[in-house]
């Protein structure tokens, strides 16, 4: 993400970039282009930066969410159903792959909204063009690097639910004789 994040940061400040002498051998016309130009690479910029946030905002609180659950599990005396705990990692993986394609479709294609409107810019401040071509979501590192940590936290959460409960954890049982003290103290009639 850092990588990516500081690419197009690089891309977005290069086409914006121009010097006060390129700049007064234009006409007017070519100004208000630039300006015009510059303020929608500017807005371009803003959509992918927000869509990255979220991005990550998300899976920072499923993360959150995942460790949450494992430290309750391993507090307490309850162990969910090994096939439950399964099939819900299952869930939750696939749909954080879901939200991940989906939000990388989003970036790509504010990503070539950003670059159509960089070609459209002056020739002092458009940048050599680039060599790469559009990459499938299932190529980014961050899709990746997201799907691992989450794997791994469901990995993590499946241990703890499907481990035993520590010894001194368990409920402990109440005798004969304080069970039927107990019974005895509910058949009473209250007063």
């Amino acid at each position: 993400m850092l990588l990516a994040s500081y690419e197009c940061r690089l891309i977005l400040v290069r086409p914006c970039w121009m010097t006060d002498e390129v700049r007064q051998t234009m006409d007017e016309n070519a100004k208000r282009e630039f300006d015009a130009l510059h303020a929608l690479t500017e807005q371009a910029w803003r959509d992918w930066d927000h869509k990255t946030r979220h991005e990550w905002r998300l899976s920072f609180g499923l993360w959150a969410a995942l460790l949450a659950a494992s430290a309750a599990v391993l507090q307490t005396t309850f162990r969910p159903h090994p096939t439950a705990v399964v099939v819900g990692g299952i869930v939750v993986f696939v749909l954080h792959i879901v939200f991940l394609a989906w939000i990388q479709r989003r970036l790509k294609e504010h990503r070539k909204e950003f670059l159509a409107l960089r070609a459209r810019m002056p020739a002092p401040a458009t940048p050599a063009p680039s060599s790469g071509q559009d990459k499938c979501w299932c190529e980014s590192p961050s899709v990746w690097t997201q799907a691992a940590i989450t794997l791994l936290l469901i990995a993590i959460f499946a241990f703890v639910a499907m481990s035993e409960v520590p010894s001194g954890k368990q409920t402990p049982t109440k005798t004969g004789e304080e069970q039927g003290l107990t019974l005895a103290a509910a058949d009473r009639p209250q007063a």
